[in-house]
C-alpha cells in the first residue's frame, strides 16, 4: 500500500500531510504575543468484543459543532481546539431495546485503566419510545458532547467574545479558563488516556448487553518541518496526547483524537510543514521530508515508500452483527489476573504535558452563571444537573485543576500574529461511512474467576 500524502495548504493554516489511516489538521493561535501551532490527529477503530479494536478508515476532521439529526443536542462538538487539559469521553447514538422491555432502561459507559475503574456513568432512558421501521432504538441522552452555548460552558468565557475562539486562527485571551474547550460533562472526563484501556458498553446492543472492547495501543505521532533547515530535514517531534475518545454506538466504532502544540516564533507559516499519523504497536511509520516530497511530486519522480501491510476494514451501511453469549459480569476480561505479566506498548502519555501559558482559575464555577431555564437551549437534556443512577467511580473525588500559571513559557521574541490564516470550510462535512468490525468472539480467553478475584482484591467492586 502506498502512503497517501495529501498536503492541504488551502484548508489549514500550516500545511499538514497525513501518514497512513489518519485524518489531520492544524490551527494557529496566539497568547501573550506568542504564536503557536497545534496539530490534530484522528483515528477510527471498529469495536471488537473481548479483544483489541481494529484500525479502520478515519472519520474526517470536524471543524465545528454538528447538530444531532433528532434536533436535540449535538452529534459532534468538533475536533478543533488549541489544547485540552483533560480527556473527554463521549458516547453518541442509540440503544437497542429488547422486545420484552416496555419501561425505563439503563445504559452504562465504563472505562477500565490499568486494572482500575476510572470512569463509570449510568443514565436512565425511556424504553417505551417507539423506533423507526419497526425497530426499537432509543437515543442515548446525557453522554454526548455539550455545545459551547451550553450555560455551564458559556459561563467560563466571562466577558470574552466567543468568536475569538472559533475557526483555525484564534487569539486566546490571557486568563481564559481552558475548561471552556472541554465538550464532555465533568463526570465523563479522565486525567489521561494511555491507549490500551477497556471500554464497557452496557444496555446498548440488544444481543450483547455487556459489550467489552479494548483500545489497541495506538499512538498519534507528528513532526514539524521548517523550510530553512538543511535537507534532508528530520523535523522536530511534537508531543501528542490523546484527549478525546468518542464512541459511536450506531456504527459500532470509536474515534481517538491526539493533540500537541509548539511555539513557532515569527516564521512565515508558508515555510512550515507538519507530517502526522497513527502508529500501532510494532508498526513504525516511515518519515519523509515534506519539502523534498513536494519537489519530487512537482517533477513527477519516484513514488512514495510503502506502509506496513495491514488490512483495512470494510465499510458496510449497517451495524455489525453480535453474538448472544454474554458473560456474567460486565467488567470480566477487561484486565489480566494480578499474577500475569501485562505488556503495555510504550505511549507518549506517561507524563501530563505542560499547560499552555495561561492562568487557570482555581474553580470551574463562576458567580452569576446564567440559569438553564432562561437559556435558548432550555428543555434539552442537562446531564450536569441530572442525578446519575450511581456514583461516577467508587474512588475518591476527582482532583482539582492544576494551579494557575503566572508566567508564560520560554519562547522566541514575541511577535504579533500575522494576517488571519485561511478559515475552515463553511460547507457541511460529509458523514463518514459506518465501520464493520471482524467476527465477535464469545468468551475471553482464560480469565473468569481469576479476574473477578483480582478485581475484588484490588477494591474495584463496591
Amino acid at each position: 500500500m502506498v502512503l497517501p500524502w495529501t498536503v492541504r495548504s488551502a484548508r489549514w493554516p500550516v500545511a499538514i500531510t497525513s501518514l497512513g489511516r489518519a485524518s489531520t489538521a492544524t490551527l494557529v493561535w496566539g497568547l501573550r504575543g506568542q504564536r503557536y501551532v497545534t496539530a490534530v490527529v484522528k483515528a477510527t477503530f471498529g469495536l471488537v468484543a473481548e479483544g483489541a479494536m481494529a484500525l479502520g478508515e478515519p472519520d474526517p476532521i470536524v471543524p465545528g459543532e454538528v447538530p444531532d439529526p433528532s434536533g436535540v443536542g449535538l452529534r459532534s462538538a468538533g475536533d478543533l481546539a488549541p489544547y485540552l487539559g483533560e480527556v473527554d469521553v463521549l458516547l453518541t447514538g442509540h440503544a437497542e431495546v429488547p422486545p420484552t422491555v416496555a419501561g425505563e432502561i439503563q445504559v452504562r459507559l465504563a472505562v477500565v485503566q490499568e486494572g482500575a475503574l476510572r470512569l463509570d456513568r449510568c443514565v436512565t432512558l425511556d424504553g417505551s419510545a417507539p423506533g423507526s421501521e419497526g425497530q426499537r432504538r432509543v437515543r442515548v441522552d446525557g453522554t454526548g458532547p455539550l455545545s459551547r452555548r451550553w450555560p455551564r460552558r458559556e459561563a467560563l468565557l466571562g466577558a470574552v467574545d466567543p468568536r475569538r475562539l472559533e475557526g483555525v486562527a484564534l487569539e486566546v485571551p490571557d486568563g481564559l479558563d481552558w475548561g471552556y474547550f472541554q465538550a464532555a460533562p465533568p463526570e465523563q472526563r479522565m486525567e489521561r488516556l494511555l491507549g490500551d484501556e477497556w471500554v464497557v458498553l452496557g444496555g446498548i446492543v440488544a444481543q450483547r448487553p455487556r459489550l467489552r472492547t479494548q483500545l489497541p495501543g495506538a499512538r498519534g505521532v507528528a513532526r514539524l518541518y521548517r523550510r530553512e533547515e538543511r535537507a534532508p530535514r528530520e523535523g522536530a517531534a511534537l508531543s501528542l496526547r490523546a484527549d478525546t475518545l468518542l464512541i459511536d454506538a450506531d456504527r459500532r466504532c470509536c474515534s481517538v483524537v491526539w493533540r500537541g502544540y509548539a511555539a513557532v516564533g515569527d516564521e512565515d507559516l508558508e515555510a512550515l510543514r507538519v507530517v502526522a499519523g497513527v502508529e500501532l504497536p510494532g508498526e513504525a511509520l516511515p518519515w519523509v521530508d515534506p519539502f523534498a516530497q513536494e519537489a519530487r511530486e512537482a517533477g513527477r519522480t519516484a513514488p512514495l515508500p510503502a506502509a506496513p501491510s495491514r488490512a483495512t476494514l470494510p465499510l458496510p451501511t449497517q451495524a455489525a452483527p453480535v453474538v448472544t453469549n454474554v458473560e456474567v459480569h460486565p467488567l470480566e476480561g477487561t484486565v489480566e489476573p494480578l499474577s500475569a505479566h501485562v505488556r503495555r506498548p510504550a505511549t507518549p502519555f506517561e507524563a501530563r504535558p505542560e499547560l499552555p501559558p495561561a492562568a487557570l482559575p482555581a474553580s470551574r464555577a463562576r458567580p452569576g452563571e446564567p440559569a438553564i431555564e432562561d437559556h435558548p437551549l432550555a428543555g434539552t437534556v442537562d446531564p450536569l444537573s441530572t442525578p446519575a443512577g450511581r456514583p461516577t467511580t467508587p474512588f475518591e473525588a476527582r482532583p482539582e485543576l492544576p494551579p494557575a500559571i503566572s508566567a508564560p513559557l520560554p519562547s522566541p521574541t514575541p511577535t504579533p500574529l500575522p494576517s488571519p490564516a485561511p478559515a475552515a470550510p463553511s460547507g457541511p462535512i460529509a458523514a463518514a461511512p459506518p465501520l464493520l468490525p471482524p467476527e465477535l468472539s464469545a468468551e475471553p480467553p482464560g480469565l473468569g474467576d481469576a479476574f473477578l478475584s483480582a478485581m475484588t482484591e484490588a477494591g474495584a467492586f463496591p
